[in-house]
C-alpha cells in the first residue's frame, strides 16, 4: 500500500512542489514548502501535529487570499439546474456553495475562532454533501487559544443557518493525515455518519448519529480502516487491517450481534464496495502474492472470482449496477491495467496503460473519469484527465491538471472517496477539479509562481468538449450536489 502513493507523488514530483500553504503568510514569510507524501498509510497512521498543516496553512493566509472569484464565465449558455451545486472549501478558510457557471456564490459558514497572532481564526475543510442535499458536513479546525487546535466534525443546513457540531475530537491529536482532519462518510439515508478520526493511541472508526450525535459502535480501533455503506442503511462494511467485516444496524445503528467475515482477508485493497441494490459485495483476497477480487452475494453463498492482479487492485460497481470497472497492477508500480466487466464477471474491455490513478464512475453509469501520470509540453509530470465511454470505448482528455495537495490525496483513495464525495454533475455533463487547469506550459508557470490565486481554483470542466473550462472559485477541495 505505501508503494502505490508513494510511486503516485514520485511521478509528480517533477512537476507538484506541494507545500503545505499556497502563499505568503499574514507576515510577509513565503508559507514553507513542504513535501506532502501521502503514502498509503499516510491517513492511517498514529496522528500528529503535521496531520493538519497542510489544511492550516491554507487558510492561515487569510489576507493574503480572496473569496471565490466568479468573473470567469463562459461563452456558451450556462449549465441548468440538472447540474446540482458545489460545495468548496475556500482558501480564507470558509466553506462556500456555487452554481457551475461561477454565478450566485453563498458563504455557507466561516470560521469562528479567537484569531492567533497572524490573524488565523481556523479552517473548515473536506466538505461533504449529505446524500438528501439537506446538509453539508465539513472539518473544523479552530485554534483553541493555548498554540493548540480544537478539531471536530461539524454540519450545516446545504441553504444556510447555523452550524452543529456533531463530532469532538480527541484533544490529544489534530487528524488522520496530512491534510485531513476525517474520513467522515454519510449513509444513504443521511442520519448516520461513518468516521475516522484520530486518537492519542491511533485511529478509530465510529457511527455518530446526526440527529442526537450519539455514537452508537465503535468499528474499528487502529488503522487502516475503510468503509462502505448498503443502500438501505442498515448495514457497512469495515475492511480493518486485513479483515473485511459486515456489521448489521438496529434503528438506531447499535450493532446486532457480531459482525460476519467476509473472505479470508487482504492488505492488497483499500475500500470493499457494496452493490447499488445492495444485494452483492466487491471485495479482494491475497493468496501467494496474488489479488483476486470476487463479487459475493449478500448471503454469503459461494462468490464469483471477477479478475487476478499481481498487486494492488481498487475496483467499484457503475452506479446502476451493471457493470464493475476495476484498476489493478499487473507489474511493479502504479495501476497499469483497466478493466470492465458485467455485474456477472464476464470482461467487456481492457485498457493496459502505465501510470494510471484513478476512476470515477458518472451518475448515469455511461463513462468513466480515469487519471493518470502525464507529461506537460516542457517534459513536467502532471495529471491528465480523460472521459471514457464504456459503451464503445471511445476516449477523450478533458483537462490537464496540477492538483491541490488534498485532490492529489482524494485520488490515491478514490475508492474510498468515491463513496461521499462526487466529482460529476448529477446529470454526468461536468467534472470539478481542483488546482491549476489550463494549457500545461501556463500551469507550470502558474504553480511556480506561488500565487495563491493561480494555485488554487475550482474548475468545471465540460466533458462533452462543448464549453471551456469554467474557473468558479478560489478552493482546494470539494464536490458536486446530489442533485
Amino acid at each position: 500500500m505505501i508503494r502505490m502513493a508513494a510511486m503516485v507523488v514520485g511521478a509528480l514530483a517533477g512537476a507538484l512542489v506541494l507545500a503545505c500553504g499556497r502563499g505568503p503568510n499574514d507576515g510577509g514569510t513565503p508559507a514553507t514548502a513542504t513535501a506532502v507524501v501521502p503514502t498509503a498509510d499516510a491517513a492511517q497512521v498514529t496522528p500528529t501535529s503535521v496531520a493538519v498543516a497542510s489544511v492550516v496553512a491554507t487558510a492561515a493566509v487569510a489576507a493574503a487570499t480572496a473569496a471565490p472569484d466568479s468573473q470567469a464565465r463562459p461563452s456558451s449558455p450556462p449549465p441548468d439546474a440538472s447540474s446540482g451545486r458545489l460545495v468548496f472549501a475556500a482558501l480564507n478558510g470558509a466553506i462556500y456553495t456555487v452554481a457551475p457557471d461561477g454565478t450566485d456564490v453563498r458563504v455557507l459558514v466561516e470560521p469562528d475562532g479567537p484569531a492567533d497572532s497572524l490573524g488565523f481564526r481556523g479552517a473548515l475543510a473536506w466538505p461533504v454533501w449529505s446524500p438528501d442535499g439537506e446538509t453539508i458536513l465539513y472539518s473544523a479546525l479552530i485554534p483553541d487559544g493555548r498554540r493548540g487546535l480544537n478539531v471536530s466534525l461539524r454540519t450545516v443546513p446545504a441553504a444556510g443557518g447555523g452550524e452543529t457540531l456533531l463530532f469532538q475530537d480527541d484533544p490529544a491529536t489534530s487528524g488522520i493525515g496530512s491534510g485531513v482532519a476525517h474520513y467522515a462518510y454519510w449513509s444513504p439515508d443521511s442520519r448516520r455518519v461513518a468516521v475516522i478520526a484520530g486518537t492519542a493511541s491511533g485511529l478509530t472508526g465510529e457511527l455518530v448519529n446526526v440527529a442526537s450525535g450519539e455514537r452508537p459502535a465503535t468499528l474499528a480501533d487502529g488503522a487502516p480502516i475503510y468503509y462502505s455503506w448498503s443502500s438501505d442503511s442498515r448495514h457497512i462494511l469495515v475492511h480493518h487491517q486485513e479483515a473485511l467485516r459486515l456489521y448489521e444496524l438496529d434503528d438506531e445503528g447499535h450493532p446486532v450481534g457480531s459482525p460476519r467475515q467476509i473472505g479470508s482477508g487482504s492488505l492488497d485493497y483499500f475500500a470493499p464496495n457494496f452493490s447499488p441494490a445492495g444485494d452483492r459485495i466487491l471485495y479482494a483476497d491475497t493468496t501467494d502474492a496474488v489479488t483476486k477480487v470476487f463479487s459475493s452475494p449478500f448471503d454469503g453463498s459461494a462468490p464469483t472470482p471477477m479478475i487476478e492482479a499481481e498487486g494492488r487492485a481498487a475496483f467499484a460497481w457503475a452506479p446502476d449496477g451493471r457493470r464493475v470497472a476495476v484498476l489493478s497492477e499487473q507489474s511493479e508500480g502504479l495501476f497499469d491495467r483497466l478493466t470492465v466487466l458485467t455485474a456477472g464477471g464476464r470482461q467487456i474491455f481492457r485498457m493496459d496503460r502505465k501510470s494510471m490513478i484513478s476512476f470515477w464512475w458518472s451518475p448515469d453509469a455511461t463513462k468513466l473519469a480515469l487519471t493518470t501520470v502525464a507529461q506537460d509540453a516542457a517534459g513536467e509530470n502532471v495529471i491528465a484527465v480523460m472521459v471514457i465511454d464504456v459503451r464503445d470505448q471511445s476516449e477523450a482528455q478533458v483537462a490537464t491538471l496540477l492538483p491541490s495537495d488534498e485532490f492529489l490525496f482524494m485520488q490515491i483513495y478514490f475508492d474510498q472517496f468515491a463513496h461521499s464525495i462526487r466529482m460529476w454533475s448529477p446529470d454526468s455533463t461536468y467534472l470539478v477539479l481542483f488546482g491549476v487547469v489550463g494549457d500545461p506550459l501556463a500551469q507550470t508557470a502558474a504553480y511556480s509562481s506561488q500565487e495563491p490565486m493561480e494555485r488554487a481554483g475550482v474548475w468545471v470542466i465540460d466533458v462533452t468538449g462543448s464549453r471551456d473550462p469554467v474557473a468558479v472559485g478560489t478552493g482546494y477541495i470539494g464536490s458536486w450536489s446530489p442533485r
